[in-house]
């Protein structure tokens, strides 16, 4: 089936893969994808480092490499460092032909090296008609100074979206097609987790007739495909997506996704194993779900084999989305609903409320970040902190200069300590433009980080921070895109303190 993954995501009611989305505002290379400090985010772009008691945030433009666009519409979708003087970025940009490219930058600090993605053999990098771009990069993590792993998808030469590994060992990217059970097309991997330098797991979906999910396990340096086993009652199975995946041991991973049951309702999905060896489980809903829910979950942590959070979204017998948490391990999970501040819509529209990640730096504190709508229809951030079945809302401030309808999100967290976490995403200020939300803190005390920009941004830069990591308690890298003076886009690095 000649068409990306995106079209099954249709088929899955939508759910599993739209809290993955980037933000409508942010200039994305597909539908798909896949943060503290006293002061205030300025509504205008900052031309250096800004202080904030002795410490600051210091922001880089991407650099792209020779043959890049005059204007690159270029954007950074992950970032990882696996110590604080070796990190590696991924994105895209366009190139002066007009087809978009993937991007590899290595560095730290301000210092930062790009160069194109390699590609299997046969793949086109040719621009194509449609929505799709012919190759994107959706993971990436680095088990080590020395391995990366990035995922995504590329074109082949009859228009086919087939699934893409991207290795590093030592200074060297190789490109590979991922296999998949029985042969046929794998169509994209989305997500990748390497809990050593030697193995990984990598999972994603198979575009040849139904959707199936697939579990890809790599040792050494070769590659296997796994399909993802059915939930046990489901009934008829016509379609299984896997989109996320994370691995506190070699011998322990959960991967999220969702499938579509007997009654044709979409419902999450939890596989659980290693190499060769998994079990799927149907992810249970709140109490309060409605009896013929659709349901979807977008991101697990596991800080220990025993002990996982993961969020998601379901619908509530009024028909509205509502977010959600699960904890547990194996085939042991419980639901419960997300906490919402009092002014939450007892109704909402699927792009309305979510809660799009999770991080858990210990197997009793975790954060998650999102975004929900009030009574009056404004898009406000979403923060809660807690583990199991004890969550609770956290505020998250804005700058003075928010709008009143903000429509902001938080995107993604990273907390390199219990007590140390940053928090990225969004908001929107009184005079309309889109501004960096960044914050750091942890429990209940969260505070606004000062988010420089590059020189040269644009007075409305429409800037997100999208991607985080933090090499230690006191150093984080987050990856994103701004629009500078000339119109362009262009990827950003913000480097800083937790």
């Amino acid at each position: 089936m000649k068409q990306h993954a995106i079209a099954a995501t249709m088929a899955l009611g939508g759910l599993i893969l739209a809290a993955l989305a980037a933000p409508p505002a942010v200039t994305a290379p597909s539908a798909l994808v896949k943060a503290v400090s006293t002061g205030e985010l300025s509504s205008g772009p900052s031309q250096g480092p800004q202080s904030r008691g002795g410490t600051a945030w210091t922001a880089v433009k991407a650099p792209l490499p020779p043959g890049a666009a005059k204007n690159p519409h270029a954007g950074l979708w992950g970032v990882a460092c696996p110590s604080a003087s070796a990190c590696v970025a991924v994105g895209y940009y366009t190139d002066s032909a007009g087809s978009q490219q993937v991007l590899l930058l290595t560095g730290h600090g301000a210092a930062w090296t790009a160069t194109t993605a390699p590609l299997p053999p046969g793949a086109d990098r040719k621009a194509r008609n449609g929505p799709e771009p012919p190759t994107a990069l959706y993971s990436l993590t680095c088990p080590s100074v020395s391995v990366c792993v990035a995922t995504g998808y590329y074109t082949d030469s009859l228009g086919s979206f087939d699934g893409l590994l991207l290795t590093k060992q030592g200074p060297a990217w190789t490109a590979a097609a991922a296999p998949m059970p029985g042969g046929g097309s794998m169509g994209v991997v989305y997500d990748v987790a390497c809990p050593s330098p030697a193995t990984c797991v990598a999972v994603g979906s198979a575009d040849s007739g139904p959707q199936r999910g697939v579990l890809l396990t790599r040792h050494g340096s070769a590659w296997t495909a796994t399909a993802a086993p059915p939930p046990a009652h489901a009934g008829t199975v016509t379609n299984v997506l896997l989109t996320t995946v994370t691995c506190p041991s070699a011998d322990s991973c959960v991967a999220t996704g969702g499938y579509i049951n007997s009654s044709g309702r979409q419902w999450p999905l939890l596989v659980t194993g290693h190499g060769t060896s998994w079990k799927t489980t149907a992810a249970p809903l709140p109490a309060g779900a409605a009896s013929t829910a659709d349901a979807g979950l977008s991101r697990a942590a596991c800080p220990a084999a025993t002990a996982c959070a993961a969020t998601g979204v379901y619908t509530n017998p009024s028909g509205g989305y509502q977010p959600f948490v699960l904890t547990g391990h194996g085939s042991a999970w419980t639901a419960a609903p997300a906490p919402l501040p009092a002014d939450a819509a007892a109704t909402s529209s699927l792009a309305g409320t979510g809660l799009s990640h999770v991080a858990c730096p210990s197997a009793d504190s975790c954060v998650a970040t999102g975004h929900y709508t009030d009574t009056a229809g404004q898009q406000h951030e979403l923060l809660l902190t807690g583990h199991g079945a004890a969550w609770k809302l956290a505020t998250a401030p804005l700058p003075a200069g928010a709008a009143t309808n903000p429509k902001a999100s938080l995107w993604q967290v990273a907390c390199p300590s219990i007590s140390a976490c940053i928090a990225t995403g969004y908001y929107t200020d009184k005079a309309g433009s889109q501004q960096v939300l960044l914050l750091t803190g942890h429990g209940a005390a969260w505070k606004l980080a000062t988010a420089p920009l590059p020189a040269g941004a644009a007075t409305n830069p429409k800037t997100s921070l999208l991607y985080a990591t933090c090499q230690s308690a006191t150093t984080c890298v987050v990856a994103g895109d701004y629009t500078d003076s000339t119109g362009s886009r262009q990827g950003m690095l913000l480097t800083g303190p937790a």
